[in-house]
């Protein structure tokens, strides 16, 4: 296990701490760490709009209104990590770039520190062994982005929208230092999202390769409408390729889709 799991610190993360964490790995960035908020994401979606720079960071050891994907509830826990960080300039990439580049940028972080391998489970959730551990949200003002990012790090719900949980310390052996780990976070998620030309196609063959649904069956569902079939591939900008059941290929768009696997029709 990497520096991540071998010194805890205990109790609750606050400002001071993190900016000296941060500041011994040579990073700079303006941070906001409260006991409790009502969202993450609001904190820095107003933060965004008062003129915060990029890579603000604004967490909480609880919120009460936390969200996800399409205005449902996030459910935190103790011990989890749960933060919001205002991006500039980054919505003019393509629609689903900052949750693509964020997503991997994760993994990247979680897998340095810990040694444990995420897949990411289209468009927006990450996962071991179909067992969610984290997910993300982005919202976008003009061409400016918050993503959030929600993880389990010590501690997980045993249900979260019925699919079973897992921690990141449960799969690495030993609890993690939080704050350690978010020093590995931040650089990798902004690292991403700025990546350019190859880099940037680096990230994206990542991305295809860390996905937890490729080649696999599922059901696709908006609403009351549902869609099974075979995960084939993914488009350029991240849309996913579906070839239905009665050999129609259909392409979804990122966002518009809630996605659940079917591991019994594994292929």
């Amino acid at each position: 296990m990497s520096d991540a799991g071998r010194t805890v610190a205990a109790g609750p993360l606050d400002s001071d701490q993190l900016r000296a964490v941060l500041h011994d790995r040579g990073i700079e960035l303006p941070v906001t760490w409260r006991d409790s908020t009502g969202s993450t994401q609001d904190d820095a979606l107003a933060a965004l709009r008062d003129g915060a720079g990029h890579g603000s960071l604004f967490g909480a050891e609880r919120q009460t209104q936390g969200r996800g994907r399409r205005g449902r509830r996030w459910l935190g826990t103790p011990g989890g990590l749960a933060f919001s960080l205002v991006l500039r300039e980054v919505a003019s990439l393509g629609r689903f770039w900052p949750v693509l580049a964020a997503s991997v940028g994760v993994a990247r972080a979680v897998q340095t520190a810990t040694r444990v391998a995420a897949q990411i489970k289209w468009p927006n959730d990450l996962v071991i062994g179909g067992r969610k551990l984290g997910g993300l949200l982005v919202e976008t003002h003009g061409p400016d982005a918050v993503v959030g990012v929600g993880l389990n790090v010590n501690d997980a719900p045993s249900i979260v929208r019925g699919l079973p949980a897992v921690s990141i310390a449960e799969i690495a052996g030993g609890r993690i230092d939080r704050a350690t780990l978010l020093a590995e976070l931040l650089p990798a998620i902004l690292a991403a999202l700025g990546a350019t030309n190859a880099a940037r196609a680096a990230v994206y063959a990542e991305w295809v390769e860390r996905s937890a649904v490729h080649g696999r069956q599922v059901v696709v569902a908006e609403g009351d409408a549902r869609r099974a079939g075979r995960v084939v591939g993914f488009g350029p900008a991240g849309e996913l390729l579906l070839r239905s059941d009665s050999g129609e290929q259909v392409t979804i768009v990122a966002g518009d889709v809630s996605l659940h696997l079917e591991p019994d029709l594994r292929i």
